[in-house]
């Protein structure tokens, strides 16, 4: 079974390389910036979801090497170029050294990156990326914010490991370089997971972005494992019970109140009220009605539940009160919201 998955990948990623029309079309998209100074800045600064997917997306791969055309052939000169993108993103990223050798740069350091090591960024993390034009070829997987949270915290709620990380990720105001790094030999299951990850992407079956993002936990568990092997982490102090006490919130979001979680963690509603703001930079309501509606465009996307039994899954108890607070932060109604992604499929 892994023979024939890895020679599937294979034959996929030649096919990307003969025809990358991922990259020409974020080409494209990057000329239409252009045009628009203080987009184009905006954009090259950060890297938005809107930017990256497309609409019927929440997991993407994104296989990275230089492309016919590419300016620089020299690698000193390519890695100058390439500084120049020095970039943070809205999404999560995982990259993995598909072939050959590459460079990444972050906090004035560069790191030489070969075959088989994956790499997670933090979110905040402004980082630079070569890929050399030696037949060297990194595959990304990036995945939504708000899928993340919608639908993988519930799944890695025992896994601390990433739980933190990737809460720190979402929440955490510090600007400092967070990374964690892996080295996947080949056959591991860690690799049968990226390998899957990439053939679901490119068939494009029925049900791929859900098969994706089942592998995608599986490869998170696969990458737990190897860490607690080989103890590659930078990590910052993380405010005590936090990561606890968001995991308790987007396990009874339809329900919880802070009066609930405060007498479930035995602290008072300030110092929760207080702990929660400034780790997330949201109120306590804030956070929990933003919980709630990351969970409704998930659900408006990828499920056909009726509206009216959307709104209840959420904890109101009146549609009306759910869509206006869906159009207040979404701009949309949830029907014209989901009616956006019926029609991508038609």
């Amino acid at each position: 079974m892994y023979d024939c998955l890895k020679q599937e990948v294979e034959q996929l990623i030649a096919a990307m390389k003969q025809n990358p029309t991922h990259i020409l079309r974020w080409r494209k998209q990057e000329e239409e910036l252009k045009k628009t100074p203080e987009l184009y800045l905006e954009h090259k600064n950060i890297y938005s979801e809107e930017f990256v997917f497309q609409p019927e997306e929440d997991i993407m791969v994104y296989p990275d090497f230089p492309y016919i055309g590419y300016p620089v052939t020299d690698l000193e000169e390519q890695k100058k170029f390439e500084q120049t993108y020095f970039h943070r993103h809205e999404f999560f990223e995982l990259f993995y050294i598909y072939e050959g050798t590459c460079y990444c740069y972050f906090n004035e350091k560069e790191y030489v990156l070969e075959k088989g090591s994956t790499w997670i960024f933090n979110t905040q993390c402004r980082h630079a990326i070569v890929v050399p034009n030696d037949g060297s070829l990194l595959v990304n997987i990036i995945v939504r914010k708000s899928t993340f949270i919608a639908t993988m915290l519930n799944i890695i709620q025992q896994n601390d490991l990433f739980l933190e990380f990737f809460l720190n990720s979402i929440y955490s105001n510090q600007d400092q370089p967070r990374y964690m790094k892996f080295n996947i030999h080949p056959g591991d299951m860690a690799e049968f997971y990226i390998f899957n990850i990439i053939r679901e992407y490119y068939q494009k079956s029925r049900y791929s972005q859900s098969a994706m993002k089942l592998s995608f936990s599986s490869l998170l568990i696969e990458l737990s494992r190897l860490y607690y092997e080989t103890h590659h982490l930078i990590k910052n102090d993380v405010k005590p019970n936090i990561v606890e006490i968001i995991s308790y919130i987007s396990d009874h979001f339809s329900t919880v109140t802070l009066k609930s979680l405060s007498e479930h963690f035995h602290y008072s509603t300030a110092y929760l009220s207080r702990c929660i703001s400034n780790y997330t930079n949201m109120t306590f309501s804030e956070y929990v009605n933003q919980y709630k509606m990351d969970k409704a465009r998930y659900l408006l996307k990828n499920s056909e539940l009726p509206i009216d039994q959307i709104a209840h899954l959420l904890g109101y108890h009146q549609r009306s009160s759910f869509e206006k607070e869906f159009k207040k932060l979404a701009g949309k109604t949830p029907s014209q919201y989901r009616k956006i992604f019926s029609d991508t499929y038609l």
